[in-house]
C-alpha cells in the first residue's frame, strides 16, 4: 500500500464543517420538539436534515474530486480555524457521504414509528451521524478518538431503549468498545508523545518507530473489527439489536477499525505491517474459519449475516496485507457498509411479514409476501456475490490480494468464498422458494408502514450494482 501524499489545497469554504454539524443540530432540535402535538414535524425535520447533510456531503466530496483532480490529497483546510481537525481525503470523500445515506435510511425505515421512543431514536440517529462525519473528517489524532468513541453513547441509548435488548448483549457491547478504545489511546498516547504533535498529518511528516505502539493499536482495531477470538460479542449485538441499530453497527461503527487503519496503521507502520504480515494474515485466517465454520449451524437469519459480515471484513484486511492500495480496502468497506445495510433491512422485513427470522420455521411457511421474496432473492444473489454485483469485484480483488500473501491465504479466500455463496443460495432455497398460495397476504399485513421502506431497499440495491457496474465512482477519489 503506498504511503500518502502530503500536498495541501486551500480552499475558502466551510462546507465539511456544516457537514458534521448539521445532523448535530437536527438532534437537539429533534429532541426539543413537542412529539406528542407535533410527530408529523419531528419526521418531517429528521428526514430533511438528512437530506441536506446528504447534499453538503456530496458536494465536500465533489470539491474534493475537482480540486485535487481525483487524485489523493492528503489535506484540505476548509477554514484557517478549522485547521488541526477539518481534512478532506479520498477516504472521507468516500466514507461520509456513506455515513449520510446509510443514516437516511434509517431514518425512513422507522419514518412510521410513533412510539414514546421514536424521538429518541431519531435524535440518537442524528447524534451517531454528526460524531461519526466528524470522527472521518478530523485531522487531529485525539480529535479523532474522541468523536469516534462519543459515538458509541448514542448506541448505548438506542440499544437501552429497545425492549428486545438484553442487559448481556450492552454489557458486552459496552466491555469489548471499552477494551478496544483504551488501548486505542494508549497507542494514541504513544504516537503523539514521539511526534510531540497531535496533528495527523504532522505526524505522518515525523514518522514514528515506536514497535509497542503499532501492535497495541493492532490489537484495539482486532477487538473492534472484529477478529478472532474477540468476535462473539458482535452476533449477540445484531441478534438484540433493534433493526436500524444493526444496521449502523455494521454500516458504521465496525468501520471505525478501518479509520484506525487508514489514518494511522498504514501511514506510520507499513514496514512492521510487511514484517508481520504471516502472523496477521495468519489470524485473519483463523477469523474466517472459525466464522464459517459457526456460520453453517445458525438459525436465525440475523446471526447468520453478523457471520457472513465478520468473514468479510477479515477477507478485505488481505487487501491490506497485499499492499494492494488503499483505494482498493476503501471501496471493499464502502460495499460492505452497503451490503450490510440490505441484509439487515431484508432481515426486518422477513421478520415483520412473517412474525419469525428463524431459518426451522421459515422452512416450513411458503405465503412469504412477493415483494419479500423478490429482494431476498436480490440480497441473497448480492450476498453470494454474482456479476456486476459490488461484493463480486471485492471478493476478487480480496482473492488477488490473498494470493499476494501467501498460497494458505489464496486457498482459505476461496473456499469461504465458494462455500458462503453456496450457503447463501441455500438458506433463500430452503426460506423463500415456496409457491406463496395467498396472493392476497400482502393485503392481509400492514404494507402502509412499508412503503418508504420498499424505496429504501431499492434504493440501496440500485448503489450496489452501480457500484458493481461502476467501480470508478469510488476509485476517482484516489
Amino acid at each position: 500500500m503506498t504511503s500518502p501524499i502530503y500536498t495541501v489545497t486551500m480552499i475558502e469554504s466551510p462546507i465539511a464543517l456544516l457537514v458534521a454539524l448539521l445532523p448535530l443540530v437536527g438532534g437537539f432540535f429533534v429532541m426539543g420538539m413537542n412529539s406528542d402535538s407535533g410527530s408529523t414535524n419531528v419526521k418531517t425535520v429528521s428526514i430533511w436534515t438528512s437530506c441536506c447533510t446528504l447534499c453538503l456531503a456530496l458536494t465536500t466530496s465533489r470539491l474534493h474530486n475537482l480540486v485535487n483532480g481525483g487524485k489523493y490529497a492528503e489535506k484540505i483546510n476548509l477554514s484557517e480555524a478549522c485547521e488541526r481537525w477539518v481534512t478532506v481525503d479520498g477516504f472521507s470523500a468516500v466514507f461520509v457521504p456513506i455515513i449520510c445515506i446509510v443514516c437516511l435510511m434509517c431514518m425512513l425505515w422507522i419514518f412510521k414509528e410513533d412510539d414514546v421512543t421514536a424521538k429518541i431514536r431519531r435524535a440518537m440517529i442524528f447524534f451517531f451521524e454528526a460524531f461519526a462525519i466528524a470522527a472521518f473528517y478530523a485531522a487531529d489524532a485525539f480529535l479523532l478518538f474522541i468523536f469516534m468513541e462519543a459515538a458509541t453513547i448514542p448506541m448505548y441509548v438506542m440499544m437501552s431503549i429497545d425492549k428486545n435488548h438484553t442487559p448481556y448483549a450492552i454489557f458486552k457491547f459496552l466491555i469489548y468498545t471499552i477494551s478496544s478504545a483504551f488501548l486505542a489511546l494508549v497507542a494514541l498516547i504513544m504516537i503523539c508523545s514521539e511526534a510531540h504533535t497531535s496533528n495527523i498529518h504532522e505526524i505522518y511528516k515525523a514518522g514514528i518507530k515506536n514497535h509497542i505502539a503499532f501492535w497495541i493499536l493492532s490489537i484495539g482495531i482486532a477487538i473492534k473489527m472484529p477478529v478472532w477470538p474477540f468476535y462473539n460479542w458482535l452476533p449477540v449485538a445484531h441478534v438484540k439489536s433493534q433493526t436500524v441499530c444493526s444496521v449502523m453497527l455494521a454500516a458504521i461503527s465496525l468501520k471505525f477499525a478501518s479509520l484506525l487503519i487508514v489514518r494511522f496503521v498504514e501511514p506510520l507502520f507499513l514496514n512492521e505491517l510487511i514484517a508481520n504480515t504471516v502472523a496477521i494474515s495468519s489470524i485473519s485466517i483463523a477469523s474466517i474459519i472459525c466464522a464459517l465454520s459457526q456460520l453453517i449451524f445458525q438459525d436465525d437469519i440475523k446471526r447468520v449475516f453478523a457471520y457472513f459480515s465478520i468473514i468479510h471484513l477479515n477477507m478485505y484486511l488481505m487487501i491490506v496485507l497485499g499492499n494492494l492500495g488503499r483505494e482498493y480496502f476503501i471501496f471493499a468497506i464502502a460495499q460492505h457498509s452497503v451490503l450490510t445495510t440490505i441484509l439487515f433491512f431484508v432481515t426486518d422485513m422477513v421478520k415483520t411479514s412473517r412474525g419469525t427470522r428463524l431459518i426451522s420455521e421459515l422452512r416450513s411457511m411458503n405465503t412469504i409476501p412477493t415483494f419479500t421474496k423478490r429482494v431476498a432473492m436480490a440480497a441473497f444473489l448480492l450476498l453470494a456475490a454474482i456479476p456486476s454485483s459490488c461484493n463480486f469485484i471485492c471478493e476478487v480483488i480480496s482473492v488477488y490480494a490473498a494470493w499476494r500473501v501467501s498460497v494458505v491465504s489464496v486457498v482459505v479466500a476461496l473456499a469461504s468464498i465458494l462455500i458462503s455463496s453456496i450457503y447463501a443460495i441455500h438458506i433463500y432455497h430452503v426460506c423463500f422458494s415456496g409457491k406463496v398460495e395467498q396472493e392476497s397476504y400482502d393485503k392481509c399485513t400492514n404494507y402502509s408502514v412499508l412503503n418508504a421502506q420498499k424505496f429504501v431497499i431499492l434504493s440501496l440495491m440500485a448503489i450496489a450494482v452501480i457500484l458493481g457496474i461502476y467501480p470508478n465512482l469510488i476509485f476517482k477519489m484516489f
